[in-house]
């Protein structure tokens, strides 16, 4: 009797797991070329989270297996992208899948950026500054496919539409766009004046270091840096911009920060940045002592009294 009960409720747990599984198979009518098929198969199992999934080009579809939520997610996604290159509209389009908590599921479709280049870096930062992990480029299509909280998607989406717009700096002015719904601050710098991926990068490393950020991105697109970091952070990082992105030459300047400071000399000695940065370094032994080759100038973090050692080589 007890084995006969084992077994019907053994078999009442088969049952309800086959019940649970359901299987897909999504047929591309859109979609032609393999890169981009592989490139939505790779965005629909992420982002629905579907562990078994299969990619079949030859039949041009794609086969799914797990919990029905994960197919609802996977089956509004791929709808989303199975279509011609061309965006699609209201923009962006959302699904909150029922079953996967506070989930929401996002297409935003890119008009500005064409390069798969340009999408990486606007998707690299949005991943990062907006934590998400589930956050991919559809670059065949110019979509970026995501999956996360309601504040992480909306954060996503605010830097997608300022990234992917012609930039607002003008007049060799630059613009400062700050995200206010978060804890943390988030900044998007326009510059105005720094054009080259070269001299963008320069800035970039330089910042990022004496700032002591770790998420700062260039994005060469529109010629801007993308920042998350505290309130300090970001304060420093503005006064860095403003210095060094400006219409003549950058600006000498000293920001005080706990247990040091950061300055930003410009030297006139005529000998190259490069072996000034060196020889200060030594003489100083701060470590955070970087040049901007762009802007003539060298950024600086230590102590007072090592600033005052720099600046005799740097001045």
């Amino acid at each position: 009797m007890h084995l006969r009960t084992a077994v019907l409720g053994l078999a009442g747990i088969c049952s309800l797991t086959a019940q649970d599984s359901v299987e897909r198979v999504f047929s591309f009518r859109q979609v032609e070329t393999p890169q981009l098929q592989q490139e939505v198969f790779n965005a629909l199992r992420s982002v629905a989270g579907v562990q078994n999934a299969s990619l079949d080009r030859s039949a041009r579809a794609i086969t799914v297996t797990g919990p029905a939520t994960q197919i609802a997610a996977a089956e509004w996604t791929f709808k989303e992208l199975d279509r011609p290159d061309q965006p699609s509209a209201p923009n962006p389009h959302e699904f909150t899948p029922e079953g996967m908590g506070d989930a929401v599921v996002c297409v935003y479709t890119v008009s500005r950026s064409q390069t798969p280049q340009s999408m990486q870096e606007m998707v690299n930062a949005a991943r990062s500054v907006a934590d998400i992990q589930r956050l991919f480029p559809v670059s065949g299509i110019h979509a970026v496919v995501m999956r996360g909280t309601a504040a992480q998607v909306a954060l996503a989406k605010w830097m997608l539409q300022q990234l992917d717009a012609p930039s607002p700096a003008t007049a060799m002015v630059p613009v400062v766009r700050p995200y206010a719904a978060t804890e943390f601050a988030v900044r998007i710098f326009f510059l105005a004046n720094i054009q080259t991926p070269q001299a963008l990068m320069e800035v970039v490393n330089a910042a990022r270091s004496v700032a002591d950020v770790q998420r700062f991105f260039p994005v060469n697109q529109t010629h801007s840096i993308v920042m998350r970091g505290t309130a300090e952070q970001a304060e420093l990082c503005e006064w860095m911009m403003q210095r060094l992105d400006t219409a003549g030459p950058a600006t000498a300047g000293e920001f005080v920060v706990p247990n040091g400071v950061v300055r930003l000399f410009i030297p006139t000695s005529g000998q190259p940045l490069q072996e000034l940065v060196n020889r200060a370094r030594s003489e100083s032994q701060a470590v955070r002592v970087y040049p901007v080759n762009a802007r003539a100038a060298v950024a600086f973090r230590g102590t007072a009294a090592q600033a005052e050692l720099a600046a005799g080589v740097l001045k």
